[in-house]
């Protein structure tokens, strides 16, 4: 599918040619007709050799309306410039070709209308001027025609010239996510909102769900493609969509429908930009003006890199904050004006950082990197800045789709320059691999220091340890991350404890006073340990050793003693079903308070159930 759109002054012929070329008018306004004058965007269609249909954006040419001829270039394919052969080439010609050339429109084809109304000395210097025109702006391929709009032989050479460059046209490979911008609304009775605009990229199905502007989630319950119902629509088909349950307040020109709610609006966006060469004034940094990207228009306030001012013909990566939020992805075509004129065009190169990030010469590189296209070279940068990434957060700043995606994440991962980790079915993250390695560094520091603190413990739980190395992350992923380190020879875990391989915790090499104490333990005829007199982590080693059993927060026995009364309870149940305190009381002859927390131990080992006011053997 192709869209082609007209540009050039008012009253060039631009509508009649289109009606000419479609059998449609794209006029559609009652004050249109009146005034004998596009003012709003309109459409046509006419169908190829091979009968698919060429969609026709018709935009106005009056200087006061350019706001919405950029709100109709944006999708198009290849710019038809209409020149007059009777004016020949006047102040909107001008400005529309240069939004033409920064809107990066891949094909035009010159237009002299009105060839019967000059004599051939005329026409053929109107023609030369026009050319010229396209040479002084840099459009040196390019394919021009001289046309009568009512001679069917003219109309018929013009759109095999259309053919012939739009078999030309290759598209490049990018996010395969679908969506469309809105650039006419309106209620019809007995269907509802109706939405009208190009499918820029992806498939669009009836039933599907769509998300306006990433926030209101609706369905596609009808569509239509050039007057004709259809079941699916494919990249840069002219849709009219019927919305299910949205109202017509709801939705307005500008929006955007997309498949996806994954970052769909953003208040700011950097940019490279370069001046209009017909622009004299230089653009400083920290000025306002208007942004115009796909049919969305915003005010925002530029922040450049590293210059004060930005000359004619100059470019610069520049920071766009904007007043409000509006939709667009990487390798977007962005117009910028000020006071009426047409200042700059530019690219989106990444979603808004803050200052600092944007200014730094990490991020620098990756604008370089992803400004030429050298995708793997850019993934690396922003790793570098980022640190860690998503498969969705890749394919968003990168514009990819999703095998573009995974083969430069596996080309990465293969030669060893990345880590890549797998964080669920068709999902990774991306990890800087110096971030990573020194992640691991950091991760040795502390437990090291761990174990000269608190040489009793065995190790560091790993929740604790992934809050210490990665605070902002969730644990799912720094859980990941932690895993990734034990797979070298520096860490172990036991369970959920982390410990460095080398330190050995054993009975061996504890000091002589535990020694002691563990001794004592052993040799002692008292059931009670008093537990007040020991050092807290001494405490903790003999429980986590099973020197000591904790059956509650102030009850500490020996390991022999609550050994031998296990064996007495399992001697017991060899005979009996049940087992009640007073039982147990009378078995082990011991106070009935030591013996309600015996038997919760036992609960707790899983050794025993409490039923009732009575305990029973899980086997």
């Amino acid at each position: 599918m192709y869209v082609i759109g007209t540009a050039g002054h008012v009253d060039h012929g631009k509508s009649t040619l289109i009606k000419n070329l479609t059998s449609i008018d794209p006029d559609r306004l009652a004050e249109e007709k009146k005034r004998e004058m596009t003012l709003d965007l309109g459409f046509a269609w006419f169908n190829s050799k091979n009968k698919y249909p060429i969609g026709v954006v018709d935009v106005p040419g009056h200087e006061d309306l350019v706001d919405n001829m950029l709100k109709g270039v944006y999708a198009i394919d290849l710019g038809l410039l209409v020149v007059s052969s009777v004016e020949s080439v006047k102040q909107q010609t001008v400005e529309h070709l240069e939004i033409l050339k920064m809107s990066n429109i891949q094909k035009i084809i010159l237009v002299l209308t009105k060839k019967d109304l000059v004599p051939e000395d005329i026409l053929n210097k109107h023609l030369l001027e026009s050319r010229k025109l396209l040479t002084d702006h840099n459009i040196n391929d390019f394919q021009h025609i001289c046309v009568n709009s009512n001679n069917s032989n003219d109309i018929d050479n013009l759109k095999n010239l259309i053919y012939s460059e739009l078999n030309t046209i290759v598209r490049p490979n990018i996010s395969n996510s679908s969506r469309m911008y809105v650039d006419r609304v309106f209620h019809k009775k007995g269907y509802g909102t109706i939405a009208t605009g190009t499918l820029l990229n992806g498939i669009f199905k009836i039933n599907d769900e769509i998300y306006i502007d990433g926030k209101l989630k609706s369905k596609i319950r009808t569509m239509q493609s050039y007057d004709t119902d259809i079941d699916e629509a494919v990249s840069r088909s002219r849709l009219a969509i019927n919305l299910n349950s949205i109202n017509l307040d709801e939705i307005k020109k500008g929006s955007v429908l997309t498949d996806n709610n994954y970052k769909i609006l953003q208040n700011s966006v950097i940019l490279k930009i370069q001046l209009s060469s017909s622009y004299k004034k230089p653009l400083k940094h920290n000025s306002e003006v208007q942004i115009f990207i796909g049919s969305s228009q915003a005010k925002c306030r530029l922040i450049f890199n590293n210059v004060n001012e930005l000359k004619s013909g100059e470019s610069i990566f520049a920071l766009a904050k904007l007043d409000n939020n509006i939709h667009f992805q990487t390798y977007d075509t962005v117009i910028l004006r000020s006071s009426g004129e047409t200042i700059a065009g530019g690219v989106v190169l990444s979603p808004g950082e803050s200052i600092k990030v944007f200014k730094s010469d990490k991020f620098l590189k990756y604008l370089n990197f992803i400004f030429n296209k050298d995708i793997k070279n850019s993934l690396l940068n922003l790793l570098s800045v980022k640190k860690i990434l998503d498969f969705k957060e890749i394919r968003y700043y990168l514009n990819l789709d999703i095998y573009s995606s995974e083969k430069n994440i596996n080309d990465l991962n293969t030669n060893k320059v990345v880590i890549a980790l797998k964080t669920s079915a068709g999902n990774y993250s991306l990890i800087d691999k110096k971030w990573h390695q020194n992640k691991l560094k950091k991760l040795l520091i502390i437990l090291k220091n761990y174990h000269e603190l608190f040489p009793l413990r065995k190790g560091i739980n790993k929740n604790e340890v992934a809050q210490k190395l990665y605070p902002n992350l969730e644990y799912k992923i720094s859980g990941l991350l932690i895993d990734n380190f034990l797979k070298t020879k520096y860490i172990d875990r036991v369970d959920d404890i982390v410990f460095l391989s080398g330190f050995v915790n054993t009975e061996e090499s504890i000091p002589s006073e535990i020694k002691n104490i563990i001794n004592k333990l052993n040799l002692s005829s008292e059931i009670i340990v008093d537990h007040s007199a020991i050092d807290n982590e001494v405490l903790s080693y003999l429980i986590n050793h099973s020197h000591l059993i904790k059956l509650s927060k102030t009850i500490f026995v020996t390991k022999i003693w609550f050994g031998i009364s296990k064996e007495i309870i399992l001697k017991h149940f060899e005979h009996n079903d049940k087992l009640d305190i007073q039982n147990t009381k009378t078995l082990l002859n011991v106070s009935r308070k030591l013996t309600v927390a015996f038997l919760e131990k036992l609960d707790l080992d899983n050794i025993t159930r409490r039923v009732e006011n009575y305990r029973v053997l899980i086997k």
